[in-house]
């Protein structure tokens, strides 16, 4: 038996659905109502750890360490292949490091290292290494193309066993983590929008993670690059001239080919194998690439629906931006990887577009947005009668509770919600008569007292039948 508060809750929805879609398709958004005041401080702390814990797995799985192959100090001052737009840092500054935080960075090295292994023709434990691996270049800032990889052989220290992941490994338990968050907020996205509140902010962020799961085969954070040591006998000045071209050393595996230092400090490519990994043309890189534009674009498509919680016609402030900001980091997500990929440039693991103002700006919006979705969402949060917690006000909330419970009614005088919902209980019916001023009280047989309560009754009808309080008539059965 369906209960009179869930027919009165779609004939609601049902008649503002009718006049919403002739004015506007978007949801009318509730405006922001402050409703955590009652939040105890161990919530905040389930709450806090529950909303950053996707966002800390998805970084740190995504993003190492960078690996800077020169000397803090030494190395030539000018040298021909110095990009004016990188000063001569040895290392990255915060700025330079921060991008490749952004999730739409993420993405892009998942497949960049699921197209670079598709192309190669022979894969090595030392390609692996160098694919995953985040290198910065003085004077000509990050470099995570095909050269580069080969450039930095002579500065492996450590590299891993295997040409592919172990079994048991960190990388495979941060892929294991991240596939299960993911499938988490996929389940997610199917349920109500309702229980949006601040620990699934950043729910969105674990389906973005799913990317992983492409180059899942081939990640490794076992590897170590480090700048060759400078030869004892020579000055400084002596890599101007051309004994710098005879000056070879040495690394730590004999098996590697030792590479000239100026070839490190100059950037000029070493002598490597020719056709060890196909062109970018290649068709089944080209297949790959579309393959993961084609997910980004549903995931756009499926996150534009949910701007509209399962058309229920109103939205709370918290999960209209949540599903905004979403949306447009898909869509720009989409605009950037896809420009990129026709033009070929996923020869590089780390995003082209990395050390462009617009792209620094562009991340700093996007972590100021993440910033400002919690602020909203620790606003709205609220915890409703069930133990779940929701940015939606009143019953409009409580209604998650049906996911556990048939039979959510709410009980209070009428008030705000019965005037806006049309429904609401005076109180609640009792035949038990302590704690009445008149202590010899007796009810008779139909006889009850109204108990003007507030709050929400939760349960199951342990009878599918409605009875008359005065008559005992039986009024609805199963």
């Amino acid at each position: 038996m369906r209960t009179l508060v869930a027919q009165a809750w779609e004939a609601k929805t049902s008649s503002a659905t009718m006049t919403g879609s002739s004015s506007s398709a978007l949801p009318e958004i509730r405006p922001l109502t402050p409703q955590s005041g009652t939040t105890s401080f161990q919530d905040w702390a389930s709450l806090f750890t529950v909303c950053l814990t996707p966002l800390a797995v998805h970084l740190l799985a995504g993003a190492p360490s960078p690996s800077c192959l020169e000397q803090e100090e030494g190395g030539p001052p000018h040298h021909h292949d110095h990009d004016p737009r990188h000063p001569r840092h040895a290392r990255p500054r915060w700025h330079d490091s921060l991008c490749h935080y952004n999730p739409t960075s993420i993405m892009w090295r998942y497949a960049a290292i699921a197209d670079r292994r598709a192309r190669a023709r022979d894969w090595s434990a030392l390609d692996m290494a160098a694919a995953n691996a985040l290198f910065w270049a003085a004077g000509r800032g990050w470099d995570g193309s095909v050269a580069m990889g080969a450039r930095s052989r002579a500065h492996c220290r450590r590299a891993p066993s295997h040409p592919r992941v172990e079994l048991f490994s960190v990388e495979m338990i941060k892929t294991i983590v991240v596939a299960l968050q993911g499938c988490q907020a996929i389940a997610c996205m199917f349920v109500p929008m309702r229980s949006v509140s601040l620990e699934t902010v950043f729910f969105p962020l674990s389906i973005f993670g799913l990317a992983r799961l492409l180059p899942a085969l081939w990640l490794t954070a076992e590897f170590d690059f480090a700048p060759l040591p400078l030869p004892d006998d020579l000055p400084p000045q002596a890599f101007a001239g051309e004994a710098a071209l005879r000056c070879r050393k040495n690394s730590i595996d004999s098996l590697i080919e030792p590479v000239g230092i100026e070839d490190h400090y100059y950037g000029q490519q070493p002598a490597e194998e020719d056709g060890r990994f196909r062109p970018t043309s290649f068709w089944g890189s080209r297949a790959l690439r579309s393959l993961f534009c084609l997910l980004i674009l549903l995931l756009l498509v499926k996150g534009a629906m949910n701007v509209s919680p399962m058309g229920t016609p109103f939205t709370s402030t918290t999960s209209f931006a949540i599903g905004v900001f979403y949306n447009f980091l898909l869509a720009a997500s989409l605009v950037i990887l896809g420009y990129h990929f026709v033009r070929n440039s996923a020869d590089s693991t780390i995003i082209p577009c990395i050390s462009s103002l617009w792209y620094k700006c562009y991340t700093v919006l996007v972590m100021t947005a993440m910033v400002l979705l919690i602020v909203l969402a620790a606003i709205e949060t609220r915890k409703t009668p069930c133990g779940l917690y929701t940015t939606f006000p009143g019953y409009m909330g409580d209604s998650i509770c049906m996911l556990d419970y048939p039979v959510v009614v709410p009980v209070e005088p009428r008030g705000v919600d019965y005037m806006v919902w049309g429904y609401g209980q005076f109180g609640i019916a009792t035949n038990l008569t302590l704690g009445t001023a008149q202590a010899d009280l007796k009810l008779g047989e139909g006889e009850f007292l109204v108990d003007e309560f507030t709050g929400t009754c939760l349960g199951h009808f342990t009878k599918q039948r409605r009875i008359h309080a005065s008559t005992l008539e039986v009024i609805t059965s199963a």
